[in-house]
């Protein structure tokens, strides 16, 4: 691929939806490589298939995301995916997403892993992060054609063959195991002893892991350019760049700007929100979760 392929979002709120249209139309007989699609021989039983196989039973589709909590930013953009594939079957490690947030589903089940039935999983599902791996490659997929992983873990290492295909949505490749492993052993007071020796161990077999299965897939997408250059950089594959849906429709312009900065997030400590606050004191914080 000559460079990043750039879908700007800011005239069309459903970026993503367009784009990933515009990538799957001829899903069903191309081999995708680098996000650019190339018209092969045949690809199975959808040879010369028109696109109006997209939305109907015929294709079958599954998205993998790595776990429904809440309804924050990676859901919003597995919404998106799910207007693009109604009959998409949805997998996730867990799936704890409360009954109020549950609208985007609509009304689909939720294939969840073993995980879900661990002890205090609802409450304390990340503390099996060495059981992630293993968990997102017990998902039987091989009734699929099309795979398409929400990643910011594990999803992407969902297990698919070459009568398949596998593009996968990455909003970053695992912070903690990667360039932000530090970061995470000392804010989880893990910096040293016994316990920061098994953490280190687990995260070094996690990189590996991470590592091998993008070989697994056909077509990264990123969120953005810096995610594009870290996809790059881990594991040394052209990302095209597909920033997330916003529904412009819901904001308006306005000169008269009063003097704050406003800063929506997660309050995860990787985001480091408390540092917005002291580089600047006309900052309002607002938790989406």
């Amino acid at each position: 691929m000559d460079g990043e392929r750039t879908t700007e979002s800011a005239s069309d709120p459903r970026g993503l939806v367009q784009h990933l249209n515009d990538l799957s139309n001829s899903i069903p007989m191309a081999r995708i490589s680098h996000a650019v699609l190339e018209q092969v021989s045949s690809f199975g039983r959808y040879e010369g298939a028109d696109s109006t196989v997209l939305n109907s039973d015929k294709l079958k589709v599954a998205i993998v995301h790595e776990w429904f909590v809440a309804y924050a930013g990676s859901e919003r953009v597995v919404e998106q995916m799910l207007n693009i594939f109604p009959q998409a079957d949805l997998f996730a490690l867990v799936d704890f997403l409360p009954d109020a947030e549950r609208g985007f589903l609509g009304g689909r089940q939720v294939h969840t892993s073993f995980i879900q039935r661990l002890p205090k999983a609802r409450t304390a599902f990340r503390n099996y992060l060495p059981l992630m791996p293993l968990a997102v490659e017990q998902f039987d997929l091989s009734a699929y054609d099309l795979v398409i992983s929400s990643n910011h873990a594990v999803a992407k290492g969902a297990i698919t063959g070459p009568g398949q295909v596998h593009i996968s949505y990455v909003h970053t490749p695992i912070r903690y195991a990667w360039d932000l492993q530090h970061q995470y052993l000392r804010e989880s007071g893990l910096n040293s002893g016994f316990k920061s020796w098994i953490a280190r161990a687990c995260l070094h077999y996690l990189r590996m892991w991470d590592a091998h299965t993008a070989r697994g897939v056909d077509t990264f997408l990123a969120n953005s350019k810096y995610t594009a250059r870290r996809i790059r950089k881990v594991y040394g594959r052209d990302a095209a760049v597909v920033y997330p849906p916003v529904d412009i429709a819901r904001f308006a312009l306005r000169a008269d700007k009063e003097d704050y900065y406003l800063a929506a997030s997660r309050m995860v400590p990787y985001k480091r929100m408390p540092i917005s606050t002291l580089s600047d004191q006309n900052t309002c914080v607002r938790s989406c979760g």
